[in-house]
């Protein structure tokens, strides 16, 4: 007992009177030597921003029990009494210097200090500007938003204008706006964002005022469709086709040619400022000789079939159709397919067609048409139902 005694008196255990107790009862009295603690690893420094959860961590080697304290720029941390400092939410108090001390009968060692450090977080300012110009004693409602949620500060910097709250007033001129957020505890300030309004004297939103008309052109011709449009700022144009822009087609004319029928179609202008657009349309018909895309098929078939010939042109206007026999036209044969019900030897020859239209004809390369009767000559044998017999058919 005087050693227990002894070892209970000692400096070190002045830190935890009820140490001496525990390790009488326990190891001492077996007479273990007790091992000091010691740190196997250090509690790493934390860097994050407000709000994030984090934690602090010690390994401690050494006898046991051992007892832990956290300490926060030297001052004890009420409750954190474990290996482990455990944040939920970090907020700029939390941000210091801290140590992780442990003791047990044998010692008492303090780690490495870690700092922790509580960041505010950065934000951006979102600011909406209108695109192109606005009219002179015109308003515009402002729209900035800052990333944190916090509430944006719009003022103006320049120009002749008023403000109030987000409605922006201008009597004309340019304007330039300022988005500002100074930030709070949690978040630094925003970068500020600045924004250029023109309000333009007599602004007048675009409108055609000579517009393309329709058209009908031979193949091969040059067209150019024109229009003219007014407004201050002075309209853009786009020409379109069939409702597809046209790239390049800016200007306030658009030149075709040689024209062929694939630039028939619908063509629309569209004159733009930033007060408005206007558009128009005119249809350009290309007129063409016919041409054979597919002509009649040489086939050979047997009576009583149905047979079908067809040709499939181009061409505007549309063309007619005539359909010949070795050379001779047929009586009612004048649509794009020729059709036999039931063919006969004598519907056998040499089939064309004539395509024609204002500007020309064209006759298909002829189709043969072969006709052959059937023939059922031959043998044919078989044999009874139940094993009657056999039959045989010449």
């Amino acid at each position: 007992m005087d050693k227990v005694r002894q070892c209970a008196l000692t400096p070190r255990m002045l830190l935890r009177p009820t140490l001496a107790l525990v390790l009488a009862t326990t190891g001492l009295l077996s007479g273990q030597t007790p091992i000091p603690p010691l740190f196997v690893e250090q509690p790493a420094p934390v860097s994050a921003y407000v709000g994030e959860s984090a934690s602090l961590t010690g390994a401690v080697s050494g006898s046991a029990p051992l007892l832990y304290q956290w300490r926060r720029n030297g001052s004890p941390v009420a409750g954190a009494t474990t290996a482990s400092l455990t944040f939920a939410a970090l907020g700029t108090a939390d941000a210091g210097t801290y140590e992780l001390v442990a003791a047990n009968v044998a010692g008492t060692v303090s780690s490495a200090p870690a700092t922790v450090t509580v960041n505010a977080r950065p934000q951006l300012i979102s600011f909406t500007q209108p695109a192109g110009f606005l009219t002179a004693g015109s308003s515009v409602t402002l729209a900035a938003t800052a990333s944190s949620g916090l509430p944006v500060t719009l003022t103006i910097v320049s120009g002749n204008a008023t403000l109030n709250g987000t409605l922006l007033t201008g009597q004309g001129g340019s304007v330039i706006v300022r988005a500002s957020q100074d930030g709070d505890a949690a978040h630094t300030p925003a970068p500020v964002v600045e924004r250029t309004f023109s309000f333009i004297t007599g602004a007048q939103g675009a409108f055609i005022s000579s517009a393309p008309v329709d058209r009908e052109i031979d193949a091969g011709g040059t067209l150019t469709l024109r229009a003219s449009a007014l407004g201050v700022p002075a309209p853009t144009f786009q020409w379109s086709k069939d409702g597809a822009a046209l790239t390049g087609a800016t200007a306030s004319s658009l030149t075709l040619g040689p024209l062929t029928l694939a630039d028939a179609g619908r063509y629309t202008v569209t004159a733009t400022n930033p007060l408005g657009a206007s558009s128009a349309t005119a249809t350009l018909a290309v007129r063409a000789a016919p041409v054979v895309l597919t002509g009649p098929a040489t086939q050979a078939v047997f009576t009583g079939d149905r047979v079908a010939l067809a040709v499939t042109t181009s061409g505007y206007p549309a063309p007619t159709y005539q359909w010949r026999r070795n050379g001779t036209a047929i009586t009612g044969a004048t649509g794009a397919t020729l059709v036999f019900a039931s063919i006969r030897t004598t519907d056998a020859g040499r089939y064309d067609v004539v395509a024609t239209n204002a500007l020309g004809s064209v006759t298909t390369a002829p189709a043969t048409l072969t006709v052959t009767n059937r023939d059922f000559t031959g043998v044919y044998v078989g044999e009874f139902a139940a094993g009657l017999g056999n039959i045989a058919l010449v």
